[in-house]
């Protein structure tokens, strides 16, 4: 999760992108403890990207505390929105 953020930092189309494939991913890290599941990909994605992109449509909140709606809704506008890019802040 510390390269997503570094892909993060460098705010490049390219780089967005790769975060744009995690926040598709329904991908999992490791069980931390046995019974606890570990945290989605997708939520550290969704973060990163309320973060750096001004419009987009979900506010920052806690990794972890992304509802499942909220990430429809960011995976959605991501495949909808064609001209992101411009919208990175710098």
């Amino acid at each position: 999760t510390t390269l997503l953020h570094d892909m993060a930092y460098i705010r490049q189309p390219e780089a967005i992108e790769v975060l744009r494939y995690y926040l598709q991913s329904d991908e999992r890290l490791p069980r931390i403890r046995e019974p606890i599941p570990g945290t989605c990909y997708c939520q550290y994605a969704l973060d990163i990207l309320a973060q750096i992109i001004k419009d987009f449509p979900i506010k920052e909140k806690h990794i972890g505390s992304y509802t499942q709606s909220e990430i429809d809704q960011a995976r959605k506008w991501m495949k909808n929105k064609n001209n992101w890019i411009n919208s990175i802040r710098r």
